[in-house]
């Protein structure tokens, strides 16, 4: 409709309307560029979400593995540290970490100790507690390996172990 030149509110709604339109025009590119200074910060983020994740993932592995190998040993024939017991109890924390998805993890980062030591006379007293420990020694996981991000990388280790009663005693007899 044609603006009449004498009204003076008619003049106003027609600049108002100019105005409105050019203020658009002007702000069409703003959110793109907010974008682009938002997005690396994103990226960043997630980055660092999906590598502590994968991180996380690995260390709740190895300290499932180490349980496992625990269980069996507490129940295991003496002597604890050496021979079949402890060959199967490694063997059981490498196979867990394997198919975990664990790389280069081998049956060498597994470490059995006993407390007081692994020297449990056989039969074991009822009331003598023995304990035994399964634990993860030097692996550590590259930080940074699965998604790169412009952050400090470097190796964590990872030294979950897990710590159960001997128990094959001589009330428990056979174990």
């Amino acid at each position: 409709m044609p603006v009449k030149s004498g009204s003076s509110s008619s003049t106003r709604t027609a600049m108002r309307h100019k105005c409105g339109f050019l203020s658009m025009f002007k702000q069409a590119g703003a959110a793109a560029v907010e974008f682009a200074i938002v997005l690396p910060l994103l990226i960043l983020i997630i980055g660092g979400i999906i590598e502590f994740g994968r991180v996380f993932w690995y260390f709740d592995a190895l300290t499932k593995a180490t349980r496992d190998g625990a269980r069996y040993i507490s129940t295991a024939p003496i002597p604890l540290n050496s021979g079949a017991p402890a060959t199967v109890a490694r063997s059981i924390v490498t196979d867990a970490a394997t198919k975990a998805g664990l790389p280069s993890f081998t049956s060498g980062n597994v470490n059995i100790t006993c407390t007081p030591d692994c020297n449990v006379p056989d039969p074991v007293p009822a009331g003598t507690p023995y304990y035994v420990t399964v634990a993860i020694t030097g692996y550590s996981v590259a930080f940074g390996s699965w998604f790169v991000i412009p952050l400090p990388a470097g190796d964590w280790p990872l030294t979950p172990h897990t710590t159960m009663r001997y128990m094959c005693t001589e009330s428990t007899k056979p174990c």
